[in-house]
């Protein structure tokens, strides 16, 4: 653990090159040289070892295992040695000592050890395709759809087999035959193969819940630019066998079997239509008025136990009738009974995305077909066998109880690994019975423009025979739409969130009507052990323990005790008095992390369209390195420059029980930021608060806006750095008529004036709040600390 970055920051030990001048531009070109060291498994070094980096080229390392860069920025690439397992690295410019350990390709004992990489939801529709946002990376071929994945491209593919969860149909069926009354509909062109071979892409798994969004005719489309670009899949097909059957791929010699099913089957959407003696809403949009609408069906012999009246009913009418009739009925009078209340003149808005009921789909969970498809595989000669689940709660930051209770069936029926996904966010790991479970992936290449789902990561597993020995996680960031490996704090921070997320003890489910909620267990689980995520050479390696540092931090109210970005804390331990801040956004440094190959734009900011009114320049600091965003007004209209998504200021996070008692103290929130002004108009903050209703799967969300306030601060025309502070005013952030604030935006803006400059840096938008009213151990992120007044408070860590 890197204790001394608790108390100051090491300075660091680099030889640099930092020409400043009038011109900002020419500082995004200051290099320190890097020097990595390459070392066998025993820790020696390797000699001719082959270092070969995106952007500045390929190295080899000399007798003492040395290869030395200048970079100016951060790179992505592999090393290689004869005899080893190829190790995908990123590396920043302030990594100026870089050592990387090599697996042997076999062990002592002659075992053959394999790379596996798992990356979470592909897809390259809808914003991929039409979008007038400049940042989006628009795909119309092959080599559009390769440069998305361009950056990340060298680390997925250095595995020995990768799998991705491709989350879309794949074809160019029109809009008229897509899957009536679904709420979102997926489908990307055939250059997504492309995507997939520049990705390195080796299988992917179709159990999801868009696989059939055009229904059978979009899962032919999907099979067959599959099979013709010759790329395994599992996971889908035109028939419940076909879908839920596993497959096995030959790793280099080890048979590696991978089972995907999904739980999200599209139920629970018909469970929530409104049924006869629902009124009809005043407002009710046009898209939604066939939920409403009375329609006539009539099925087999009237009087037969398996006949259905023809009277007229609403859609959520017809799905009770349904699921009255399908457990008594055989499967081709299930099938007929769904084809006739499906019909186009019936209801074919009701909603079934796997392969039953006489049509095709995603693979469907159900308990005999995960043990029988692990079983399967067994016969089929598997060696390591990987089970894919697609289920739990969108954008929930913890696990779903049930996804984790079918994830420890899948263990106990004999599966080596499970690794999930369709939250859309990274969630935790455990260790099950000694096998690892990865209850969410997130994204990899996803067009969603939510903050939370900008965070990913790829699941590098090493196998010695059949035998886990490492796993690792590869920090990726998704920005402006494209994932990119990422360095230094933000790798740091992806870090924390999975190590926060593992040992959080909690899992989501609906704790009012249909809200989900991160609800605490007050017991774990047995066979259960926690994961440790510990930070190394940017990326995180998962460990079967957590060590646990307690220090002590001086903090007060206007000066709060910060803490480096991979350390996790106690908050049931917290002394009386004092509060523990999360940096809502984590993203206001404007230093440049991504290794993308390009240091001249913001990550996650959305600057002025004119390219003349804003620049990236040096930071607050002496850090070459260090950047920031500079604004520069114009005489004729303000200059602003926003996050690219809304931050979530929920009131409550967790909850003692599924009746929504929360488990953690109300919040209170300040915003802090370095700044400096040279002429100019005297600039503000902008704070717009929502609701964001997204209970009800008929229908899409509601976005609310609640409030809409300008901070205007104190900044001196100095050219001269000022350190800010702003506490939001309560009542902000309070519901308003009744509503619960839920997200917010935020604004940096200058009026007009002639070319005024606004510099900003490390922007953080602080969530305070006090030790939980709660017993249970609760870890939990946390960037800084503050006091009612100045002294020594007690900390208990993990992480680093």
């Amino acid at each position: 653990m890197r204790l001394a970055k608790l108390g100051l920051f090491v300075a660091l030990g680099a030889s640099t090159s930092c020409a400043f001048g009038p011109q900002e531009a020419g500082r995004l070109t200051d290099s320190t040289e890097v020097r990595v060291t390459v070392v066998d498994e025993r820790g020696d070094p390797i000699e001719g070892a082959a270092v070969s980096l995106d952007e500045v080229g390929e190295r080899a390392t000399d007798q003492d295992g040395h290869a030395s860069f200048r970079l100016s920025q951060p790179d992505a690439g592999v090393v290689t040695a004869a005899g080893t397992l190829p190790e995908p690295i990123a590396i920043g410019p302030r990594d100026t000592d870089f050592t990387v350990r090599l697996f042997d390709r076999r062990s002592a004992d002659g075992a053959v050890r394999r790379a596996l990489h798992f990356g979470g939801d592909v897809m390259l529709g809808r914003r991929y395709q039409n979008s007038d946002r400049v940042e989006t990376p628009l795909v119309r071929n092959d080599s559009s759809a390769r440069r998305v994945g361009s950056s990340l491209a060298s680390m997925s593919s250095v595995a020995d087999a990768t799998i991705v969860n491709l989350e879309t149909v794949v074809g160019v069926l029109p809009a008229e035959r897509a899957y009536p009354g679904k709420r979102f509909l997926l489908q990307s062109p055939p250059a997504t193969l492309a995507l997939l071979e520049a990705l390195g892409v080796d299988l992917v798994t179709l159990g999801n819940n868009h696989a059939a969004d055009w229904k059978d005719a979009g899962v032919t489309s999907t099979l067959a630019a599959l099979d013709d670009a010759e790329m395994p899949h599992v996971g889908a097909g035109l028939s419940t066998a076909d879908a839920v059957a596993p497959l096995v791929i030959d790793v280099d010699g080890l048979s590696v079997g991978v089972v995907s099913l999904t739980t999200v089957d599209g139920d629970f959407v018909n469970d929530q239509l409104p049924r006869s003696d629902a009124e009809i809403p005043v407002d009710l949009p046009v898209a939604e008025a066939w939920q409403y609408e009375m329609r006539t069906v009539g099925f087999g012999a009237p009087g037969s136990a398996g006949a259905v009246s023809a009277a007229p009913r609403r859609a959520g009418d017809m799905w009770d009738e349904f699921e009255r009739l399908e457990p008594v009925l055989g499967e081709r009078q299930v099938a007929d009974l769904w084809a006739t209340i499906t019909a186009p003149e019936a209801y074919p808005e009701l909603q079934d995305w796997t392969a039953r009921r006489g049509h095709g789909g995603a693979g469907g969970y159900s308990r005999a077909a995960l043990t029988d498809s692990i079983a399967s595989a067994r016969r089929m000669g598997a060696e390591f066998v990987v089970v894919q689940f697609h289920g739990g709660y969108q954008f929930a930051e913890v696990k779903s109880s049930f996804v984790r209770r079918i994830s420890h069936l899948a263990i106990d029926s004999g599966a080596d690994a499970v690794i999930s996904h369709h939250p859309h966010v990274l969630q935790g790991a455990e260790w099950y019975n000694g096998r690892l479970i990865m209850y969410s992936l997130g994204n990899l290449v996803f067009d969603q423009d939510f903050l939370s789902t900008f965070p990913s990561a790829i699941l590098r597993l090493v196998v010695e025979g059949e035998e886990l020995i490492e796993a690792r996680l590869l920090p990726v960031m998704i920005d402006a739409y494209r994932p990119v490996p990422v360095v230094g704090d933000v790798a740091e921070r992806i870090t924390r969130m999975i190590l926060e997320r593992s040992l959080t003890p909690a899992e989501s489910d609906r704790i009012v009507g249909l809200e989900v909620g991160g609800v605490l267990l007050d017991e774990a689980a047995d066979g259960v052990e926690p994961v440790g995520v510990s930070f190394e050479r940017n990326t995180g390696v998962m460990g079967r323990s957590h060590p646990v540092l307690t220090t002590d931090l001086i903090v007060g109210p206007r000066s709060p005790a910060t803490l480096p970005p991979c350390f996790v804390m106690r908050a049931d331990l917290l002394d009386d008095g004092v509060e523990y801040g999360i940096d809502l956004f984590d993203w206001g440094g404007f230093d440049d992390f991504t290794a993308d190959g390009d240091r001249g734009r913001p990550m996650h900011w959305i600057t002025p369209d004119d390219p003349d009114r804003w620049a990236m320049v040096q930071g607050s600091s002496d850090d070459p390195f260090d950047d920031a965003l500079e604004l520069i007004s114009d005489s004729n209209k303000p200059v602003t420059a926003r996050f690219a998504a809304r931050i979530n200021v929920s009131r409550h996070k967790i909850y003692d029980t599924d009746e929504g008692r929360p488990a953690d103290a109300p919040p209170s929130y300040s915003i802090t930021f370095d700044a400096k002004r040279e002429r100019g108009e005297s600039p503000s903050l902008r704070f717009v608060v929502y609701n964001v209703d997204d209970s009800d799967p008929t229908s899409d969300p509601e976005s609310l806006e609640l409030r809409d306030v300008e901070i205007p601060f104190d900044l001196p025309d100095d050219s001269e750095w000022h350190s800010i502070t702003l506490e939001l005013p309560p009542e902000l952030l309070t519901p308003a008529n009744g509503v619960e604030a839920e997200a917010a935006m935020m604004y940096v803006q200058m009026p007009a004036s002639f070319r005024g400059k606004l510099t900003v840096d490390n922007v953080r938008v602080y969530e305070w709040r006090a030790a939980p009213p709660t017993q249970i151990e609760m870890w939990t992120e946390a960037d800084a600390f503050r006091g009612d007044e100045v002294g020594s408070t007690g900390v208990t860590l993990s992480g680093c």
